[in-house]
């Protein structure tokens, strides 16, 4: 996956090695965006085969869920099948229920921060 500073690198090459108009530069964003956001697509397990997970761990039914979101079996099922995108209410919701963090359910690890002033030592 592309650092920033790799990604400022390979615009400024862009933009010094080859006599480019502002229109190629903004393609040239957009296929480095596009590169770094399907890395993450593929390292990213999909939200919904995670809640699937929890349901069946726990020996649920799609209906017991849906009764638990206020909604139809049916159109629980299409939210598994990734048919329909499931609202922040429902994620809110089955996170409370299973008793789990979204960054479990969304598969988030944790990043790094660096301290701003520096190393958490410095002062």
């Amino acid at each position: 996956m592309f650092s920033r500073l790799r990604r400022m690198v390979v615009l400024i090459l862009v933009n010094i090695c080859t006599k480019v108009n502002s229109k190629d530069v903004y393609y040239a964003k957009l296929l480095l965006f596009s590169v770094e956001e399907a890395g993450r697509a593929t390292d990213m397990k999909h939200y919904m085969e995670i809640l699937r997970g929890l349901r069946e761990d726990n020996d649920l039914t799609q209906f017991q869920i849906a009764r638990v979101l206020g909604i139809s079996q049916t159109m629980y099922a299409r939210y598994e099948r990734k048919a329909n995108e499931l609202p922040i209410r429902h994620l809110v919701a089955l996170c409370e229920y299973y008793n789990v963090s979204s960054d479990v359910v969304l598969n988030l690890r944790p990043r790094r921060r660096e301290h701003p002033g520096g190393s958490k030592g410095e002062r």
